[in-house]
């Protein structure tokens, strides 16, 4: 009787410790940092495109880092998406409760963490729905939310713009808050800014900036 009580009990111990092991990654954001994978959304789409099956293979179980542009906040998580290029695959990103409220919707953010699963949904943008791929990333880490871009200053329009060098010029919003105080139009200088997906007109817009350290 003692032997079989025994051999149940080691029975429990073990499906104890394999259901653990489905648990979410407890790995730290460091050690995600380290071991992660540098993923353009682009290259995640293509491949979901191509083969989906293989794709689920490459891109869940093991950390990756990508950046995107938020598409959707909700309380536990944000949805990243590649801005205008593709609506068709996404990541639900679970965040801290401190970093998600910090955020706005159109935000561009670089996130590293472990995807679990994939899973199809319908989303709405632009008052259309359509299906779409999102990765469950839920063991997900915030690596950063601020971008430098070099450039110079411009003046065009009656506003004080950033020229980064490509056909698109961004407005600055807060140009006259102190911030940028000894600069003038023509300056070259690198900037630390918030960045949103734009409108349409420009490829993305300047939620706030200050010259880079």
């Amino acid at each position: 009787m003692k032997k079989w009580t025994s051999l149940l009990l080691s029975l429990v111990t073990a499906l104890s410790l394999t259901a653990c092991g489905s648990e979410k990654n407890s790995m730290s954001k460091e050690e995600l940092l380290e071991s992660a994978e540098e993923v353009s959304f682009s290259t995640l789409a293509n491949d979901t495109y191509e083969n989906a099956v293989k794709a689920k293979e490459t891109y869940c179980a093991t950390p990756i880092q990508i950046s995107g542009w938020i598409q959707n906040i909700e309380e536990d998580h944000i949805t990243l998406g590649n801005g205008g290029a593709s609506y068709d695959v996404m990541i639900d990103a679970y965040l801290p409760t401190e970093d998600i409220t910090t955020l706005v919707t159109g935000q561009k953010v670089t996130v590293v963490g472990i995807n679990s699963d994939t899973e199809e949904k319908t989303d709405s943008w632009g008052g259309m729905s359509f299906p779409s791929t999102h990765y469950i990333m839920d063991t997900a880490c915030l690596v950063q939310s601020r971008y430098e871009i070099s450039g110079k200053l411009v003046l065009a329009l009656g506003k004080v713009r950033f020229d980064d060098g490509t056909q698109y010029i961004k407005d600055i919003p807060n140009i006259d808050d102190g911030s940028f105080d000894g600069y003038q139009t023509g300056d070259e200088l690198t900037i630390s800014a918030v960045i949103s997906y734009g409108d349409g007109s420009d490829a993305y817009s300047i939620i706030e900036a200050i010259p880079a350290a």
